[in-house]
């Protein structure tokens, strides 16, 4: 016997749940890594230059500024991978968004999805209410947060309307921040595959 097509759809919304976020982890492990030997070179370095007696103080002293200038650098290369690891999780959270979506409604504009006052009503007008899905919140504060990332650093109304968040400071390093929501906004995702399909499913019996 062969399958309906609403089981094909089905099975395609099966194919883009997901384990983990392991990209974004494999990143921000990265750059972690990559810091780390860069400073232990360059304390190697520093070492080296305070052990050389023939080199010229004024000589010494300006190496030894270069590599202040160096650790100041990738002091601040961190922070800056924790705010990309943000950046990238709500862009990932968009992506399957969007290809789970379409491809449950296919009739539904791929262009009204990026903006998210606008994917919930496209989706409320399916019947799928997307406050009900399980870690909303916390895909929300996501989105709230990316925003304040890309456009000022600080902590906008917005953002601030969630525990944690002060109006108006500063963002800091967002490690804590990407721990925290990324196996939530995991759940968020799966659980509105199988909202998806579950929907699907319904709307063929």
């Amino acid at each position: 016997m062969g399958f309906a097509k609403h089981d094909f759809v089905a099975l395609r919304l099966r194919f883009l749940k997901q384990d983990d976020f392991e990209q974004i982890d494999h990143l921000v492990a990265a750059v972690g890594s990559y810091v780390s030997r860069a400073k232990a070179e360059l304390a190697d370095k520093h070492a080296s230059l305070a052990a050389d007696a023939e080199l010229d103080q004024s000589l010494q002293g300006f190496e030894e500024m270069l590599i202040g200038d160096e650790v100041g650098f990738y002091e601040e290369l961190k922070p800056l991978a924790s705010e990309l690891s943000i950046v990238a999780l709500y862009k990932r959270i968009e992506i399957l968004t969007k290809r789970a979506v379409t491809t449950a409604h296919p009739s539904i504009n791929p262009a009204q999805l990026f903006k998210f006052n606008q994917l919930k009503a496209a989706l409320l007008a399916t019947g799928l209410d997307l406050q009900t899905v399980s870690n909303y919140v916390a895909a929300d504060e996501t989105r709230a947060l990316n925003n304040c990332v890309k456009h000022s650093g600080k902590v906008s109304e917005e953002l601030a309307a969630y525990p944690g968040w002060t109006l108006g400071e500063p963002l800091g390093d967002l490690e804590r921040a990407y721990v925290r929501l990324a196996p939530l906004c995991l759940d968020y995702i799966n659980d509105l595959i199988e909202k998806l399909i579950e929907q699907r499913l319904n709307s063929s019996v």
